[in-house]
């Protein structure tokens, strides 16, 4: 997984989700995606605010599990300082 971002000058962090067909069928990509959206709301009140995320999920994550893409988002915010 790797994170995008940059300053927005708003109050607020906007998200956005990549995941390319080397990830899996439509019905995987859009598993991964809920999944990722799921985190990130519930990691969202200590992410500091007012940044653009773009979280492009690789193609390893179509045969991961929850606790693997979670730990990777951990680790990709936590790299990000965010």
């Amino acid at each position: 997984m790797v994170l995008y971002y940059l300053r927005n000058n708003l109050g607020y962090n906007r998200y956005g989700f990549v995941t390319s067909a080397k990830v899996g069928k439509a019905v995987v990509r859009n598993r991964i995606k809920r999944q990722l959206r799921e985190m990130v709301r519930q990691m969202n009140p200590s992410i500091k605010p007012g940044y653009d995320l773009v979280l492009v999920v690789r193609h390893h994550a179509g045969s991961a599990d929850y606790q693997q893409l979670e730990k990777d988002l951990r680790m990709v915010l936590k790299k990000g300082q965010m």
